[in-house]
C-alpha cells in the first residue's frame, strides 16, 4: 500500500492549520472550479453560515465560488472583498502531483468599521435571523492586509517546499542517496528565529484561546495576569480610549495608585504618528530625565484596522529590549482577537439594551394613573438594579424641585422633605441639563448626604428630565444591588429611556394643571388622547431637538375610512364609541415616547421622536392592522395612513403635517385601508 499520498495530505493539512493559527486568518485550498476543498483551517463562521443559506449563497458564489477560474487567469495574487465585507487573497499554486491548486487566504475583516457594519446587520439588518452565537462563533479580524499577504506567501512557499520534497524523495530513490542541500549559516539562523517566533505565537494563541472565553473586561484582566506570569512584570495597567484620552481602567502592582493620562485629541497627531513608526513608546513623568528606569513606563497600543482603542502599559523592564520586543509582538498578535471580543461584547450589550428598552416600554404602559410618579420611579430603578431613588419635578410656584416619589429606606422622610433635598446635586443637574455619574462621592469635594437618609452606597446617578428645551425635573438612583458602582452602561440605559420618562412626566404635569390649561384643552375629552394644540407645540420642540442633534423624526396622519357613512347608519353616539375604540388601539399599539393625538373629527395623528422612516412604516402598519382586526360594535372599521419624515425639504412643523396629509390623501385615492409614505418632491409628487 502506498502511504506517500496520504502522508502528503496529512503534511499539507497540518501545515495549513499552523499557518492559519499563527497568522490569524482562514486558509482554504481548492482544486477545481467546483471549489472542492483539499485542505482548510480556521474558516470564518460568517462564511459557513452565509454560503449555506438560500438567501446569501448566490452572493457567495459570485466571489469565492468563481475564485478558482479567476485566480487561474490572473498573473498576480487576486485580492478581493466579498459581499460580507471580508478580505481575501487567492493565489495559484502547484501541488506535488503537478495539478494546479488555488489557495484562498483571509476571509477576515481588516478594518474595525467593516466588523461594526457586520454587527449592525446582525442586530437590525438582513442578517438578524441568524443565531448570533453560531454566526459570531469564529469571526476573524486582522490588524491590516499584511497578515493576508504573509499567509499567502507562506502557502506558496509551503506547497513549493512540499513539491520539492516530493522531487527530492524521488531523486533519493533513483540515486540511492539524499539530494544535495545548500543552506548557509544566515539561512539557518533565520530559520531558527522563525521557529522560535512561531513557537512563541503558538504559546500566545493557546493562552489567548482561554483568555478570550470570557467577556471583554475579564479578558483585559487576564492579559495583565499573563504578562505578569510570562515576563515577570508585576506593575502593569490597561488603558481605554475615552473622551479623547487614554484612561486607566485596570492596574496591577505600583500602577494601581499612579495616575496615567494621555491625550489623543483629534488635533493631536503626534502620538498617532509615533505609533505608525514605533511598536511602543516610553512614558516618563514630567520633569524626569531619560535613564531613570524606576520612573519610566512603556505603552503598547492595541491597534486594529488603523484604530487604537486601548493600550497596555508596563512599569517594570520598560527599557529591556528583549522584553519590550516580546510584549510588542504579543500585543500585535492578540489585538484582532481582542477587538472581536470587544465588539462581540458590544453586540451583546446592545442586544441587552434593546431588550431592556422593550421591557421598560411595556412597564411604562402598565403604570397606573393614581400611582404614576411612584410607578415611573420604580420602573426606572428596576431597570438599573437600584434599590434607592427619587423623582423630582420642578415646581414653578415654589421655584424649585419637589420630590414626587421616593424609593427605599427613609422614603417617607425624603418625600416630605422640602426643596433643600435637591440643593447638593439635583438642582445643579437640573440647571445645567447634564447628568452626574459618581462612583464614589467621598472622593469629591462635596458634602455627603445626612445620615438620616441611610444611603448604603457612595455611587449614584442624577439625570435631568428634558423635553425639547423644557426642563421637567431630575431622577436619581443609588444603592445598586450587590453593592456595585454605576457605570457607563447604566448611563446608556438612561440615555435610551429618559426621553420616554420625560415625555410621560411632562404629560402628567400638564394634566395636573387641568385648570390652567382648560382653555387650551390639552387632552381630548372623548378619546383621552392629546389634542391638536398640544401636538403643534410639541412638534415644533421635537423638530428643533432633532435638527440640533441629528435625530430622525416621523409623523403619521390617520383617517377613519368611510366614517360619515358609519355616523349616518348608526348615529353620532355610536360614531363616538368607534372613535374611542380607535383611540384605545393607538394607546395599546404605541411606545412610551410616542405622542398620539386626536387631530380633529375622525382624524388622528402620531408623533414618533427619534424614529427612522423604516421604523415609522412598521409602526404605521401595526396601527392599521390593529384597527382592522379589532371588533367594533356594528361593522369593521379601517383607517388610511400617511407618513412623512424630516428631511432637507421637509424642515418645519407645517411642512411635515402637510407631507403626511398628502400621503394620507394618496392612501385614500389608492383604495383606503393602506399605509402610504411621502417620499418628497423632485419634479412633481412621488409616492
Amino acid at each position: 500500500m502506498n502511504k506517500e499520498p496520504q502522508n502528503s495530505v496529512n503534511a499539507l493539512d497540518t501545515a495549513v492549520k499552523e499557518i492559519a493559527a499563527t497568522e490569524g486568518v482562514a486558509v482554504v485550498i481548492v482544486e477545481d472550479d467546483k471549489i472542492s476543498t483539499v485542505a482548510s483551517a480556521n474558516d470564518n463562521s460568517i462564511c459557513k453560515i452565509l454560503s449555506n443559506s438560500d438567501e446569501f449563497a448566490p452572493s457567495c458564489r459570485k466571489y469565492c465560488g468563481q475564485v478558482y477560474d479567476r485566480a487561474m487567469r490572473s498573473p498576480r495574487p487576486l485580492k478581493y472583498r466579498c459581499h460580507a465585507g471580508l478580505d481575501c487573497i487567492a493565489v495559484r499554486v502547484n501541488s506535488e502531483a503537478g495539478k494546479p491548486l488555488v489557495a484562498i487566504t483571509g476571509r477576515t475583516f481588516t478594518k474595525a468599521d467593516e466588523y461594526r457594519q457586520a454587527t449592525e446587520r446582525a442586530i437590525t439588518g438582513d442578517w438578524r435571523h441568524f443565531p448570533p452565537t453560531k454566526f459570531f462563533e469564529n469571526v476573524l479580524l486582522s490588524s491590516n492586509s499584511e497578515a493576508l499577504e504573509k499567509a499567502a506567501r507562506r502557502i506558496v512557499s509551503l506547497l513549493g517546499a512540499l513539491a520539492r520534497k516530493s522531487e527530492a524523495s524521488l531523486e533519493e530513490k533513483v540515486t540511492g542517496g539524499p539530494p544535495r542541500l545548500k543552506e548557509n549559516r544566515d539561512v539557518a539562523a533565520k530559520s531558527w528565529k522563525r521557529r522560535k517566533e512561531l513557537a512563541e505565537a503558538s504559546e500566545w494563541r493557546s493562552k489567548l484561546s482561554a483568555i478570550l472565553q470570557g467577556d471583554y473586561g475579564e479578558a483585559c484582566a487576564a492579559i495583565l495576569e499573563f504578562v505578569n506570569d510570562r515576563y515577570g512584570i508585576g506593575s502593569s495597567a490597561w488603558l481605554e480610549v475615552r473622551r479623547n484620552s487614554f484612561e486607566k481602567v485596570l492596574a496591577k502592582g505600583d500602577l494601581r495608585d499612579q495616575k496615567i493620562q494621555i491625550s489623543v485629541a483629534a488635533d493631536d497627531k503626534a502620538l498617532q504618528r509615533l505609533f505608525e513608526k514605533e511598536s511602543s513608546v516610553e512614558l516618563r513623568e514630567r520633569g524626569v530625565s531619560r535613564g531613570r528606569d524606576s520612573e519610566s513606563l512603556r505603552l503598547f497600543p492595541i491597534s486594529t484596522g488603523g484604530t487604537i482603542k486601548s493600550a497596555l502599559v508596563i512599569g517594570e523592564k520598560a527599557n529591556e529590549e528583549p522584553i519590550v520586543d516580546a510584549v510588542a509582538r504579543f500585543c500585535t498578535s492578540m489585538a484582532p482577537d481582542l477587538e472581536i471580543l470587544r465588539l462581540r461584547s458590544e453586540l451583546n450589550r446592545r442586544e441587552g439594551l434593546e431588550f431592556a428598552m422593550q421591557k421598560f416600554g411595556e412597564s411604562l404602559k402598565a403604570v397606573e394613573t393614581e400611582d404614576f410618579w411612584s410607578g415611573i420611579l420604580r420602573t426606572t430603578a428596576e431597570l438599573l438594579h437600584a434599590e434607592r431613588g427619587s423623582l423630582m419635578i420642578y415646581d414653578e410656584e415654589k421655584q424649585g424641585l419637589v420630590v414626587k416619589a421616593a424609593l427605599g429606606p427613609a422614603a417617607d422622610e425624603l418625600e416630605s422633605a422640602g426643596a433643600e433635598i435637591g440643593e447638593r446635586i439635583s438642582s445643579k443637574v437640573w440647571r445645567t441639563g447634564k447628568p452626574a455619574v459618581v462612583e464614589d462621592i467621598s472622593k469629591l469635594s462635596m458634602a455627603e448626604a445626612p445620615a438620616a437618609w441611610k444611603y448604603r452606597s457612595k455611587s449614584f446617578i442624577s439625570y435631568p428630565l428634558i423635553v425639547g428645551a423644557k426642563k421637567i425635573g431630575v431622577i436619581n438612583v443609588t444603592d445598586k444591588a450587590g453593592g456595585g458602582k454605576f457605570e457607563a452602561f447604566d448611563v446608556e440605559l438612561l440615555d435610551s429611556v429618559v426621553p420616554q420618562i420625560a415625555m410621560a412626566a411632562d404629560h402628567a404635569v400638564l394634566q395636573g394643571k387641568a385648570g390652567e390649561f382648560e382653555k387650551l384643552s390639552v387632552t381630548d375629552s372623548l378619546t383621552g388622547l392629546l389634542n391638536r394644540r398640544y401636538l403643534e407645540q410639541r412638534l415644533r420642540e421635537e423638530i428643533k431637538r432633532s435638527s440640533r442633534h441629528g435625530y430622525p423624526l416621523c409623523f403619521i396622519m390617520i383617517d377613519v375610512d368611510d366614517f360619515k357613512s358609519y355616523n349616518d347608519a348608526f348615529l353620532h353616539p355610536e360614531g363616538d364609541k368607534a372613535l374611542k375604540i380607535v383611540g384605545n388601539c393607538l394607546k395599546d399599539t404605541l411606545r412610551g415616547a410616542d405622542v398620539a393625538v386626536r387631530y380633529g373629527g375622525e382624524e388622528f395623528s402620531v408623533l414618533l421622536p427619534q424614529t427612522t422612516i423604516d421604523e415609522g412604516e412598521i409602526i404605521a402598519e401595526r396601527i392599521r392592522h390593529r384597527i382592522e382586526s379589532t371588533r367594533f360594535p356594528h361593522r369593521q372599521v379601517t383607517v388610511s395612513v400617511g407618513i412623512a419624515t424630516l428631511s432637507v425639504e421637509i424642515d418645519s412643523a407645517e411642512r411635515l403635517i402637510e407631507a403626511a396629509d398628502e400621503a394620507l390623501f394618496e392612501a385614500k385615492r389608492q383604495g383606503k385601508n393602506i399605509v402610504q409614505t411621502f417620499s418628497g418632491r423632485a419634479s412633481g409628487m412621488h409616492f
